[in-house]
């Protein structure tokens, strides 16, 4: 899915963007633009953005089914500073889970340490074992959206944010929404740190994010236990403009 084209208590108010990066010029908004991945079309696309230091896990995005062979996947604030990398997967046998090449496609790529912390990615067999790269993962986002009729059909959007800091953790996408949506994103958030979780439906087709009632959104706010975080949610019509951009 392209990017945006302009693209308890509560710590935002509603309508508040949980993305900082626009007020700290270290605070730099990760994209991951690939091309030519027609062996992969219609697969899930994994990327974990890793702190090369202490091999850190600072976010991670999923494309659940890659819908064009090109495509990003964008996780805000993601980054400040420089030292990262970018380990991504494609679940080329479709199994659900990661196998290493050349059973899925993997590969491993440097973010740029300054300016735009974008990394173009042209489709390629030169495959790296990301499964061999050391990596400190977290706890798992477990999400259920129920009843999601009204909504079936329309691109579906989710970002976690971390409340302490407003970097988006996590990423998930998927082109088509069903009644029951299901979205489990490994190794991304912290025991005892709140989080808010944005999605949204892009029901005007406009490729990104509208205020509603152009599309719909919400906002879910939710504390990570020992278990990591888990939001079981029914549909309602009590949109929140968040704001994305």
């Amino acid at each position: 899915m392209a990017p945006p084209a302009p693209d308890g208590s509560v710590a935002i108010p509603d309508g508040g963007d949980p993305d900082a990066s626009a007020g700290d010029p270290t605070v730099r908004d990760f994209a991951l633009e690939v091309r030519g991945m027609t062996a992969d079309q219609g697969r899930s696309v994994d990327a974990w953005v890793v702190e090369t230091t202490g091999n850190h896990v600072v976010g991670h995005a999923i494309d659940h089914a890659l819908s064009s062979p090109d495509s990003y996947l964008r996780l805000p604030g993601a980054v400040q500073g420089g030292g990262y990398r970018v380990d991504f997967w494609a679940d080329t046998n479709g199994n659900g889970r990661y196998d290493p090449p050349p059973v899925d496609h993997a590969w491993s790529a440097a973010i740029p340490d300054h300016g735009d912390a974008t990394v173009i990615f042209d489709y390629n067999t030169l495959f790296t074992d990301i499964g061999a790269l050391p990596r400190m993962v977290r706890r798992d986002v477990t999400v259920t959206l129920h009843g999601m009729t009204a909504e079936m059909g329309a691109p579906l959007e989710l970002r976690v944010t971390d409340m302490s800091n407003q970097d988006t953790v996590c990423a998930w996408s998927q082109p088509s929404t069903v009644d029951t949506v299901r979205v489990t994103v490994s190794g991304c958030v912290d025991e005892g740190a709140m989080y808010a979780v944005d999605f949204y439906t892009d029901l005007d087709h406009s490729g990104g994010y509208s205020a509603p009632p152009a599309d719909h959104a919400w906002r879910v706010m939710a504390t990570a236990t020992a278990t990591g975080l888990s939001v079981d949610w029914a549909w309602t019509n009590g949109y929140t403009d968040i704001a994305w951009r």
